[in-house]
């Protein structure tokens, strides 16, 4: 069994990246991002139309009037745009959406580290 508390981490000077490389996992926010980018593909993958499930209306919708000062420093817009920065996908919708559409090209994507 494989026990590293902050104690050890601490004395043997072991870093966080260190550490995961060893247990073979991944940082937090690299699962976050597939997550978020999983989800979008399986939203972008519903039918669209006048009676489309609340998802996909919330992806696509747009509002027209600028945002007011003070506003949530991070969205859901902001939060895909940045998981697609970080696997290196373009943040035009037309771009993302084509491999979306293809489940077997996105989830090549997912196990791809990031």
């Amino acid at each position: 069994m494989c026990r590293v508390n902050l104690h050890h981490t601490f004395r043997h000077h072991i870093t966080s990246a260190s550490l995961f490389r060893r247990l073979g996992i991944h940082d937090i926010n690299s699962y976050f991002r597939n997550w978020i980018l999983r989800w979008a593909g399986h939203v972008t993958r519903m039918p669209m139309g006048p009676m489309s499930r609340a998802p996909r209306q919330l992806l696509t919708g747009w509002v027209s009037n600028s945002r007011p000062i003070g506003c949530p420093q991070m969205t859901l817009g902001r939060t895909l745009g940045n998981a697609l920065k970080s696997k290196g996908i373009s943040k035009e919708f037309d771009g993302w959406i084509a491999i979306a559409k293809y489940r077997s090209t996105a989830d090549s994507l997912h196990s791809q580290t990031s």
